[in-house]
């Protein structure tokens, strides 16, 4: 039992026996110790293992035909403080989750009070501006940057026509050329014979 108080006071699950002498041997820092504990501090496993064995131990310090009852019973208000502070340690965990909720939700109250403040003002602000002449300035940009891309595609498209006429025009011309060279040549060997 002693060693369920003294894992307790140092948010453990296990104390050993040479913890629970240096402890008890200081009695005035052991009753501050007592004092100054901030039970929701104390790790759930510390105190669900150590209440656990509370429990097993109860019959020891509440049955009166248990062996070790007569030595035990002197030390009940150990064991009920031990197992009361188990309690209280679950009790003070579930209060210091909801107090940090709430401070969460205060700070998130600030947050959105400030948001709003800001959007406010970004409202305002826009209200400096004609959103309909905003909309059809858009639409010209938009129609001006649509006639752009047509006549680059159109563009591109006699570009490529023109590119591939004068390649058949390339092609014509040199074999005409090459025709009219074998012809000339052709004439210039029967005139010389």
């Amino acid at each position: 039992m002693t060693e369920c108080m003294v894992a307790l006071l140092r948010g453990q699950s296990y104390a050993s026996p040479s913890d629970v002498e240096m402890y008890f041997k200081n009695y005035q820092g052991l009753m501050y110790k007592i004092s100054k504990i901030d039970p929701a501090t104390v790790p759930k496993d510390a105190v669900e293992t150590n209440a656990k064995e509370l429990d097993r131990l109860a019959d020891n310090f509440t049955d009166e035909k248990g062996g070790d009852f007569a030595l035990n019973s002197e030390f009940i208000h150990m064991y009920a403080w031990a197992q009361n502070f188990c309690k209280l340690c679950t009790f003070g965990r579930v209060v210091k989750e909801i107090e940090d909720k709430l401070d969460a939700g205060k700070k998130r109250i600030v947050w959105i009070a400030v948001y709003k403040q800001r959007a406010k003002s970004c409202l305002e602000d826009l209200e400096i501006f004609d959103i309909e002449a905003l909309r059809e300035e858009r639409n010209i940009l938009k129609n001006h940057i649509e006639k752009c891309e047509n006549e680059k595609e159109m563009r591109s498209l006699q570009l490529k026509t023109l590119q591939d006429n004068y390649l058949e025009f390339e092609v014509s011309f040199f074999s005409e050329l090459n025709a009219y060279k074998r012809n000339s040549m052709v004439n210039s060997k029967v005139g010389k014979m």
